[in-house]
């Protein structure tokens, strides 16, 4: 099916696709617009909304508590989105996958 509209689109055929799957939306839509409850919520390209919302998240466990520290320092080039760390346990959370930070 996939192969049938990305043909028609080739073609010069524009769709207009509905669909709950995420991922046939980031394969073959060039905009996509989410609806809830009859309003539009997002609307940009696979791209830009992955970059708003969601995302991979990176966990991890900092057992020497006095290095939690360095070990946000270390990812700080991977996101853009400031870490979240947990004191108490030393868990570090950082959105990836977004933008690059440019340095």
């Amino acid at each position: 099916m996939w192969d049938v509209i990305r043909s028609l689109v080739a073609d010069g055929t524009t769709i207009m696709l509905t669909t709950q799957y995420l991922d046939e939306a980031d394969e073959l839509a060039d905009s996509i617009v989410v609806i809830d409850h009859g309003l539009v919520i997002a609307a940009g390209t696979a791209e830009e909304l992955k970059g708003k919302v969601g995302g991979d998240v990176l966990e991890f466990v900092v057992p020497d508590r006095a290095r939690v520290g360095e070990a946000v320092a270390a990812i700080g080039p991977i996101s853009e989105a400031e870490p979240h760390v947990d004191a108490e346990t030393g868990m570090v959370s950082v959105g990836v996958g977004g933008v690059a930070r440019r340095r």
